[in-house]
């Protein structure tokens, strides 16, 4: 298994925009599983980023829930009428109160 954190920090969107077919041939030629955390637009664009294999992670109080973006109708709809999954599951993780920024309350 093979994690890369925000893989795309610090590389021009050019570059950026080849990493999902870069990371897709290390996975099939390699064998690897390969979890990538990202808020990038330019990567999330990639048309072979199935819904299934992306993961939204979500603060609750009694723990983090995890859906698959394919799970949430309001995303395939989106994805359904032609936007890509970037467009489609970026905007639900900005945060609706910067205060949940705070450590302690």
């Amino acid at each position: 298994m093979l994690l890369l954190e925000e893989p795309e920090l610090s590389l021009n969107s050019a570059i950026v925009e080849k990493l999902a077919p870069l990371f897709h041939r290390i996975q099939r030629q390699k064998k690897r599983q390969l979890l990538i955390s990202t808020h990038s637009a330019d990567l999330l664009s990639d048309k072979g980023i199935a819904p299934e294999e992306v993961l939204l992670l979500e603060p609750r109080k009694e723990g983090t829930s995890v859906t698959t973006a394919s799970a949430i109708k309001d995303v395939t709809a989106l994805l359904d009428a032609g936007m890509n999954i970037g467009e489609t599951v970026l905007p639900r993780t900005r945060l609706s109160n910067i205060n949940q920024l705070t450590l302690f309350e």
